[in-house]
């Protein structure tokens, strides 16, 4: 009876570090710094902690970066990543980042996962983790917003834990503190808000001996956002980010507008088909019994804030394992199907692990700063002409000699400069000659695996150009100079 016991603790373990291996391999993805935002979060976090006081003022509320609208206002709402960002950086290297991002999703997952298997059991839980993977790591970026799912995770599992009357109610004291460290981390903090909220209605409802506790925490997680360098209005970012976003990026599109397009991850997109399928299944068919307001109020909005703007799949994902797992759990009808579900789970991981290709890792990609390196060892000099993927790349690299003309934060340009400046000059070259009249360009730096079409048609002009020569050329970027006595 003990070696059995044994054994069944054995199969229970081993299963849950299978899933969570799993997990892990499908984030193992070498990071493609020409595109990464990344670059750029390095080099605020090297400039807020090593640089003069005018430098962090403008960092943190001006397009500090860039020699077109240096001083257009931006509220830097994720300066205490870049600072995490640079301190990993220097101590262990871009490998060192790699495992930060995994490691912080793993702990994510396992609060989520935690929630799950204490309210529906192992087996459900493990199924509806499976079945997320794909869905989470469709993000499987170095970012900013890893701080946003695993504060979730955090809020998420306090909060649940409390209305379980799992753990005192005095824990809930400890978000505001979590609140003030989120909202410097990165815009998603509103959630913060918003999972106290819905767990204090849910106390008016079913738990009104907690609704003093809620009620405060939530008043005070509220006025924690306040505690950012820009007050009231960076408390606002999440509601104002998208006023002046002039530029339309993959992330923020809904599912059947990439789907029409035929591009966007077809992998994720499945596996979020089948993870909502699957949500929605269950809870049809245990509708007649109790229904979890809170896990079903979380699932359903963050399936709607996916389906319309992709970039939302990890929040998703995550949600969906517990709420999904406790109405797996209460139907025969969809555990019948497990063997499927397992079976798809696996099928779209490996996918996904696979869909990596040769940059299945940790670390940079291999090649990646070959095009920064030529631009510094052949001592070519700006102004430079660059597209909106590679802007973060150029501030890591070449920050503080030289600027960028614009980078991927729309919301650090004007609406105006970013469609009838950026893009229109890309399109028309007319304007790109009064565009090079004004700044005299001395180089072009781009990113050409940029696949919107007002880049094709600038890259297939501009190599044809007799004013200008191509310099340097690799899988991800084309460097080229102006003839002149500057690049003799």
């Amino acid at each position: 009876m003990e070696n059995f016991s044994i054994n069944r603790n054995f199969l229970k373990w081993s299963s849950i570090f299978t899933i969570f291996l799993l997990f892990a391999f499908s984030l193992a993805v070498k990071i493609n710094l020409p595109t990464a935002d990344l670059g750029r979060h390095i080099k605020n976090g090297e400039i807020i902690l090593n640089g003069t006081s005018e430098q962090r003022s403008s960092i943190l509320h001006t397009n500090f970066y860039s020699y077109t609208e240096t001083d257009f206002p931006f509220i830097n709402h994720h300066w205490l990543s870049g600072v995490v960002f640079y301190i990993t950086e220097k101590a262990a290297g871009f490998k060192g980042l790699s495992i930060l991002y995994i490691l912080l999703s793993l702990a994510t997952l396992w609060l989520f996962f935690r929630i799950a298997w204490d309210k529906a059991g192992l087996l459900p839980s493990l199924t509806l983790a499976l079945l997320a993977i794909p869905v989470i790591a469709s993000r499987a970026e170095v970012r900013p917003e890893v701080f946003t799912y695993f504060f979730c995770g955090l809020f998420f599992y306090i909060c649940e834990r409390v209305s379980s009357r799992q753990i005192s109610a005095k824990w809930l004291y400890a978000l505001p503190l979590l609140e003030i460290v989120w909202v410097n981390l990165h815009s998603g903090f509103i959630f913060g808000i918003f999972i106290a909220g819905i767990y204090f209605f849910n106390s008016l409802i079913c738990k009104k001996d907690l609704i003093k506790y809620f009620l405060i925490s939530l008043i005070l997680i509220s006025a924690a956002t306040v505690i950012n360098p820009s007050g009231i209005q960076g408390s606002l970012v999440p509601f104002t980010i998208f006023n002046n976003y002039g530029y339309k990026i993959v992330e923020n599109q809904s599912i059947p507008f990439l789907e029409n397009l035929g591009v966007g991850n077809k992998v994720a997109f499945a596996g979020f088909k089948v993870l909502l399928a699957v949500a929605i299944l269950s809870l049809i068919l245990s509708f007649r019994k109790k229904v979890n307001f809170p896990q079903t109020v979380f699932a359903t909005t963050f399936a709607v804030m996916s389906y319309l703007a992709i970039r939302n799949f990890p929040l998703f994902g995550y949600f969906a394992v517990p709420a999904a797992a406790i109405y797996f759990s209460k139907t025969i009808w969809v555990r019948s199907a497990l063997a499927a579900m397992v079976i798809t789970g696996l099928f779209l991981t490996l996918s996904t692990i696979d869909n990596y290709s040769g940059a299945f890792g940790i670390g940079l990609r291999s090649g990646v700063n070959n095009a920064a390196e030529f631009f510094k060892t052949q001592s070519l000099k700006g102004p430079i002409f660059n597209n909106y993927d590679i802007g973060g790349y150029l501030i890591y690299h070449l920050y503080p000699q030289e600027k960028v003309f614009y980078d991927n934060r729309p919301e650090a340009y004007s609406a105006d400069f970013s469609q009838e400046v950026y893009v229109a000059s890309l399109e028309r070259p007319e304007l790109f000659k009064k565009l090079d009249e004004k700044y005299n360009f001395n180089a072009i730096f781009f990113y050409h695996r940029d696949h919107t079409p007002w880049a094709q048609e600038f890259l297939i002009r501009i190599v044809k150009d007799p004013e200008w020569v191509t310099v340097f050329a690799d899988d991800d970027n084309i460097i080229l100079v102006r003839k002149s006595k500057l690049n003799p």
